[in-house]
């Protein structure tokens, strides 16, 4: 009863498998089959390239015989279902659906090749046809690489084929290649032995080790040592230098100290306008630059001088006086002897000064009071001659240096002269202030003490500050004076947009900064626009 029962299982699964394989067939009518027999036997090599040879009509043809004849044995298995056939078993059944499934899929793949070289060559011949009679260049071109690129169809499949060739190669070499390996029986004195060399080995290893670190205790040893001497070294070195330091200091200071204390001499003597007694000085200083510097300073005298009269004589605007002053200060006199003494020089020297002045200054107006708007106190009586000084350069287009000492309020008259031209002369701004950043508070200060209807603003803060305060008041010039510093002028971001405002007057504080010519400060000063501009310094001026 029990082989009964397994007898009806494996007539029942070989059915199943018939009417499965029967399905598949039918549901795959479309695809190409392949030329069946009965037995189901196995297709030898050369048949396999016929069927891989085969058309597509004959293909499809013979894949619906053998679907109709597995059409026809599914009925019958399932008929006979619990009579299995005598003939065939289970297990070579098996084998025999899967020889069947193997054929239908290397007959796919031929199909599936024909038609895409079929594909390949209709895709071919239409590029060709395009590239020979299209007028358009961007289609010719792409048609051009596609064209290109079907040509490398050959290329890339045996560069494929090499890759998958490749990959699947076994690893491991042949058996056959292997030498055999005899294992060989090895005694105990062998083990012995073999024990002592490992331990005489590590032994061995060990002493090369700790000799090892005694030498590098010893290179250690030897550094600390050599660093120790040289930290001698380096502190000798450091008190000698200091040495030298403070020698060199030390005489620069009294070389320094003696020049500052001619100079101061030289300063006092040109301040009482004895000049006799400063050439006395040059001369026994032994100083010739002086004395050619003295020199081209007469002649610049003189030749500004004469430009002075042409232009007054253009402008018809000077009287009889001022004309005979001219032309005794232009006729000049070549035939004067180099070795003149120094009494006819210093006469000479002061003469071309004061014509040289009345020339500078033909524009005169006379001040008798401080502005009004001056509020903050009476102005001293220098002072007052500093403002008219001031005065007479803006009435003359002059630009000019303010060289009071510390202390004598140059500040107040620079206030006074702001206050001046905004009552007097209606000019209301803007005027640049620049100042160091330690004293932009005082400026501040003095500003609002002594004339508060002046309304000034203060360029400084953050940057964002800084723009909004430049884009609400200073580009719109809703101020009289602007205060800032040298940082923000020459800043890289600040003086493109503080250049762009036409200043009427430019004051810089500390003057003494620009050193020559070639200095960063005057660099950056002549990118900004002005009509007059006054350096305030209470430091003399070094010639660099």
């Amino acid at each position: 009863g029990l082989m009964t029962r397994n007898g009806d299982a494996v007539s029942h699964s070989q059915s199943s498998m018939e009417v499965d394989t029967s399905e598949k067939l039918q549901t795959d009518c479309k695809i190409p089959g392949f030329a069946s027999k009965p037995q189901w036997n196995s297709i030898s090599g050369t048949q396999q390239q016929n069927l891989s040879a085969m058309p597509q009509e004959s293909t499809l043809r013979s894949v619906s015989q053998v679907s109709e004849t597995d059409r026809e044995e599914g009925y019958a298995s399932a008929s006979t279902e619990k009579q299995p056939s005598p003939r065939v078993t289970a297990v070579e059944r098996w084998i025999l659906d899967r020889l069947k499934r193997k054929v239908i899929n290397e007959q796919r793949l031929t199909v599936k090749k024909w038609e895409t070289e079929q594909r390949i060559a209709a895709c071919s011949e239409k590029l060709k046809v395009i590239v020979s009679s299209s007028e358009d260049i961007s289609a010719k071109t792409k048609s051009v690489i596609e064209l290109k690129k079907l040509q490398l169809l050959e290329l890339q499949r045996q560069l494929r084929s090499d890759i998958m060739k490749d990959y699947f190669k076994s690893i491991a070499s042949e058996m056959d290649k292997l030498k055999s390996i005899k294992k060989h029986r090895i005694g105990r004195r062998s083990k012995q032995i073999e024990r002592y060399e490992q331990k005489m080995k590590e032994e061995r290893q060990k002493r090369i080790r700790e000799g090892q670190k005694e030498f590098f205790i010893e290179i250690e040893v030897h550094r600390e040592r050599l660093e120790d001497g040289f930290k001698i070294k380096r502190e000798r070195w450091r008190g000698f230098n200091r040495y030298v330091r403070e020698f060199h200091k030390r005489k620069e200071r009294f070389y320094r100290e003696k020049i500052d204390r001619i100079q101061r001499e030289k300063i006092n003597l040109l301040k009482i306008n004895d000049v006799e007694g400063y050439l006395r000085m040059v001369k026994d200083a032994k100083s010739d630059r002086v004395n050619q510097l003295l020199k081209e300073t007469e002649k610049y005298l003189q030749q500004l001088g004469s430009k002075l009269k042409d232009a007054k004589a253009m402008a018809r605007q000077y009287d009889s006086e001022m004309e005979e002053i001219t032309d005794s200060f232009v006729e000049v006199n070549d035939n004067i002897a180099d070795n003149e003494d120094e009494n006819d020089q210093a006469k000479h020297y002061l003469e071309s000064n004061e014509k040289y002045y009345m020339m500078a200054h033909s524009v005169k107006e006379s001040i008798l009071e401080q502005p009004t708007s001056l509020v903050g106190g009476k102005l001293r009586e220098y002072q007052m001659n500093g403002l008219r000084w001031l005065v007479s350069l803006y009435n003359n287009h002059l630009n000019g240096i303010l060289a009071d000492e510390m202390g004598l309020g140059k500040t107040v008259q620079v206030i006074s002269l702001i206050c001046y031209l905004m009552e007097k002369k209606n000019d209301r701004g803007p005027f640049l202030v620049v100042v160091p950043s330690s004293v932009l508070p005082g400026w501040e200060s003095e500003i609002d003490f002594w004339a508060p209807s002046i309304h000034r603003i203060v360029y400084s803060g953050p940057p964002e500050e800084r723009r909004k305060l430049f884009k609400e008041q200073i580009l719109h010039q809703k101020f009289n004076v602007l205060l800032t510093t040298y940082e923000y002028l020459m800043n890289k971001h600040d003086r493109p947009k503080l250049s762009k405002v036409h200043w009427h007057y430019i004051i810089i504080d500390e003057g003494h900064r620009i050193k020559n010519a070639s200095c960063k400060l005057n660099a950056d000063l002549k990118h900004y626009r002005s009509n007059h501009r006054l350096l305030l310094t209470g430091t003399p001026l070094q010639v660099r």
